[in-house]
């Protein structure tokens, strides 16, 4: 049995079967969801939902008392204006692991007082962990999460060799 999620007068209602579904009088336009869907639909976009779609323009009818909705689904599809400014995860593309560590605050730290250029590479590396991460894609947060913290020691060790360098420039 298939549960649906659907929006109506921007209220969100389900679970859903797909037997209420079809009782209700739905718009063509009328948002969408099931487990396993990537994002919100028209409901038009599902053949099984026809009927319930002509028969809503034919005669319309109350819409039921909306349901608590599950604690986990995902967020509608927005147009590019509003877009928001961080998409939320549909829960099964998120990683069972934690993320790994951005090491952003130490790589800002090390770029201000070490070494500015590779100082930026570890930045560039710690700001895309938690977006790979949000995004699913776990092997490539770790990876950047080894590059940030690989280039935040560079950074370090370049900053502690030039101290010297440094010093004895200032003092000429």
């Amino acid at each position: 049995m298939n549960n649906y999620w659907i929006i109506v007068d921007n209220r969100q209602m389900g679970p859903l079967t797909l037997e209420e579904i079809r009782r209700m009088p739905l718009q063509r336009d009328t948002l969408v969801w099931h487990p396993g869907l990537p994002s919100w639909r028209q409901a038009s976009f599902f053949p099984e939902l026809a009927d319930a779609i002509n028969r809503a323009q034919a005669a319309p009818q109350p819409a039921p008392e909306p349901t608590p909705a599950p604690e986990v689904q995902p967020t509608p599809t927005y147009t590019s204006m509003q877009q928001p400014l961080r998409r939320h995860l549909h829960p099964e593309r998120r990683p069972n692991e934690p993320m790994p560590p951005t090491y952003l605050a130490w790589s800002i730290v090390a770029m201000l007082l070490c070494c500015i250029p590779t100082g930026i590479v570890a930045l560039i590396y710690a700001t895309k962990v938690e977006p790979r991460y949000e995004g699913g894609d776990l092997e490539g947060a770790r990876k950047a999460s080894d590059s940030a913290e690989m280039w935040l020691i560079v950074t370090i060790v370049a900053g502690i060799v030039w101290a010297p360098f440094s010093m004895v420039l200032a003092m000429l």
